[in-house]
């Protein structure tokens, strides 16, 4: 059987791909890497992965899922769009080619010279906007997958863009909990990611997992993943997750403290490169430094997220966290 993955690298054509599908879905490419899924749930979904392209793991549980899907072993009830956000990074097994694509949706492609990230992020979203309009009177969800550059004191957490008025966040919560995520990161800010860009225009319930540690294709136990894709199979199915075992308060929930922005060349961390996110660092720690500028907990303790002194000028060099409920 031909596989998602060969399609969305150019190793077959859509017609190819397609025919291999056994079972009574109704689906269609609308271009390389994005497969639509037509449906007639109460939920419309679209499960991203390989917005960075060496973030492997999610890409396969995608994989997998449509194999099941075109084998007739999973039932599709829930109308589905699922992207593997970067083929040429994917093919590479790099980040990125020219800049980071999760950082240019919202429009953000259009800021910057033309280049491999700019027009996939346009592509994307035209394809968000197509099938969201499709399903307009549905309840909206966006996941995107990622997997983290380093270790993490929780191996599956969630960044959720908050609005308290316009979505139900308690039920959210609880479906990442069943999804196997062990700590979400309340975010009230602005960004140009791929889920924020759903949540912002669409008002999907939308969230950025990190579901462990980007690994070369092999190094992937997946077994680690089985939670979230027997969650997936359920979303898909639009069956209810029986599990009553999981207790309320078992998400560790945290809210943004400060998010430092890198403005200097000499950017630096005051901590080690190989730090694990969720670190946490006492009231006037000096967590980093530039030209004019040192940034210190200011909170009483404050944990660590994807520190990363190599971004470019201007862009986001590490969040700080501190615990919230909901």
């Amino acid at each position: 059987m031909m596989d998602f993955i060969d399609y969305t690298l150019g190793r077959c054509e859509a017609a190819e791909f397609l025919v291999s599908n056994s079972s009574d879905t109704r689906v269609e490419c609308w271009a390389p890497g994005v497969l639509y899924l037509a449906g007639n749930g109460p939920r419309s979904l679209i499960i991203s992965a390989g917005i960075h392209g060496d973030e492997t793991a999610p890409i396969i549980i995608i994989n997998q899922l449509i194999k099941q899907i075109f084998s007739g072993e999973l039932e599709v009830v829930n109308p589905c769009l699922f992207i593997l956000g970067n083929p040429d990074a994917i093919e590479l097994g790099v980040r990125y080619l020219d800049t980071n694509l999760n950082r240019l949706f919202c429009g953000a492609h259009r800021s910057i010279a033309p280049c491999k990230e700019s027009a996939r992020a346009h592509l994307l979203e035209r394809c968000v906007e197509r099938f969201y309009t499709i399903y307009q009177d549905t309840d909206k969800l966006h996941w995107d997958c990622h997997c983290a550059i380093r270790g993490a004191v929780y191996k599956t957490f969630a960044i959720v863009p908050i609005v308290t008025h316009e979505l139900s966040l308690l039920n959210h919560m609880d479906e990442l909990q069943h999804a196997g995520i062990q700590a979400a990161v309340l975010s009230q800010l602005a960004t140009n990611t791929f889920s924020y860009a759903s949540f912002q225009q669409f008002k999907a319930q939308a969230a950025t997992l990190e579901l462990g540690k980007a690994l070369p294709w092999h190094e992937n136990e997946m077994s680690d993943h089985q939670k979230i894709i027997c969650y997936l199979i359920r979303l898909l199915a639009d069956v209810e997750d029986e599990d009553e075992t999981i207790a309320t308060d078992a998400l560790i929930v945290y809210q943004i403290a400060q998010q430092i922005i890198k403005t200097q060349p000499d950017f630096h961390f005051n901590f080690s490169a190989e730090i694990d996110n969720f670190t946490p660092y006492q009231q006037g720690t000096l967590l980093a430094q530039e030209a004019g500028a040192e940034y210190h907990v200011q909170a009483e303790r404050e944990v660590i997220l994807f520190p990363n002194a190599k971004v470019e000028l201007g862009a986001r060099a590490l969040l700080t966290l501190t615990p919230c409920s909901l």
